[in-house]
């Protein structure tokens, strides 16, 4: 059987179970070191301590925990920051198929999925969560035809010898990141899939983004230079159109100042409508610019 666990920041970040049930009280199920409620220490150790956005893996004592950390909550910091939260799915060797099937919809539908779990806490009479919704939103997620065509995702999840990580502190795994899979305990072969392009597949749906790459989580492999190439995102250009408008007032002012300190240097003309600035007189007023400073 399945089991779900949330951590969200209520008097601090703290562990609970999740038992399915509608308007659970959570500080009731709290999963604490006196009162594990079924919960490896391993999974809790995930909770804690970041790097991967999503991972999926055996455990201790023939567990399988599937991770998604790093997801908006429903409160915020005071600065409207939506305060982070997570959730894990812990189950046995006979529920791999049901968590590969979850774990394949949240590669698919991630962003749409985050929303839809924050909408299930609330906060009215204290901290509650509709359990109920999310079993029945797992049972019921069978429809997988967005990675109808990904066969590369399908074998990584179902080969119960590799784990599925997505990075989410950078899109791509460099030399030396050895030291990440030290930290997330992994050993062998681990498929990842880069965050950026994870990002572009939910949002355009073009499988021809979303890269599988299979790396050895070896604390002695090196890890070669590599560089996926991803689609431009509509953010990316946005953000470049920003920063040549900075480059154009930086100029502008430039230029200005340039041509205030030629002024002070010089009378005006009478008539302003006859001054025609060409390039070799820029180029006199820059020397000059430069002897000053």
């Amino acid at each position: 059987m399945i089991r779900y666990y949330c951590q969200f920041s209520y008097g601090g970040f703290r562990v609970f179970r999740i038992n399915g049930e509608a308007d659970e009280p959570l500080t009731q199920q709290e999963v604490t070191k006196n009162e594990r409620r079924d919960f490896p220490e391993l999974c809790e150790y995930y909770f804690d301590n970041g790097g991967v956005k999503l991972l999926y893996r055996k455990v201790t004592d023939g567990k399988i925990a599937l991770i998604l950390r790093e997801i908006p909550g429903p409160t915020s910091d005071t600065d409207g920051t939506p305060i982070k939260t997570a959730i894990q799915f812990v189950g046995d060797e006979e529920d791999r198929d049901m968590l590969n099937n979850m774990c394949l919809y949240l590669i698919a539908n991630l962003n749409s999925f985050e929303k839809r779990f924050a909408e299930m806490f609330s906060l009215r009479g204290g901290l509650h969560f509709a359990g109920n919704q999310l079993v029945d939103f797992f049972q019921n997620c069978q429809d997988f035809s967005e990675l109808g065509k990904s066969d590369k995702i399908r074998q990584s999840v179902a080969n119960e010898e590799n784990e599925i990580m997505l990075i989410s502190t950078f899109d791509e795994l460099r030399e030396g990141d050895s030291k990440l899979f030290e930290k997330m305990k992994l050993k062998g072969i681990t498929s990842y899939i880069p965050y950026q392009s994870l990002l572009y597949f939910s949002e355009k749906k073009d499988e021809g983004c979303l890269k599988v790459k299979m790396v050895n989580c070896s604390p002695t492999n090196i890890i070669p230079s590599s560089k996926t190439e991803i689609p431009k995102t509509e953010s990316q250009d946005a953000q470049k159109k920003k920063m040549l408008k900075i480059v154009a007032a930086v100029i502008t002012i430039l230029i200005f100042v340039i041509l205030l300190n030629k002024c002070q240097q010089e009378p005006l003309p009478k008539s302003l409508s006859n001054v025609s600035i060409k390039a070799s007189s820029i180029n006199q007023i820059c020397k000059k610019y430069r002897m000053l400073s």
